[in-house]
């Protein structure tokens, strides 16, 4: 089964790329067993992959929900620049 949310980006370096959930529509969070998975945005109706999930924490409720992800970084700096915002 496809799994399709939103995560924000709050950090990304040239390693690793960290997410956070909001509590907003179409939210999604990574829990345990995600690890492997990947992350992609979405540009011009196109999506990239740009990550591979790693881990989650500061885990709450049952299952292991965690509100941050993070995940191993896959792009050049040149995509990064032109493509990734965090906020």
């Amino acid at each position: 089964a496809i799994r399709a949310g939103i995560q924000r980006v709050s950090a990304v370096s040239s390693s690793y790329i960290t997410l956070r959930t909001e509590n907003e529509a179409n939210a999604c969070s990574c829990v345990v067993y995600d690890s492997g998975g990947g992350i992609f945005i979405k540009r011009n109706n196109e999506y990239f992959l740009v990550g591979v999930i790693k881990s989650s924490s500061n885990r709450y409720g049952p299952g292991g929900v965690g509100n941050r992800a993070y995940a191993v970084n896959l792009c050049t700096k040149a995509f990064r620049d032109q493509y990734i915002q965090h906020t």
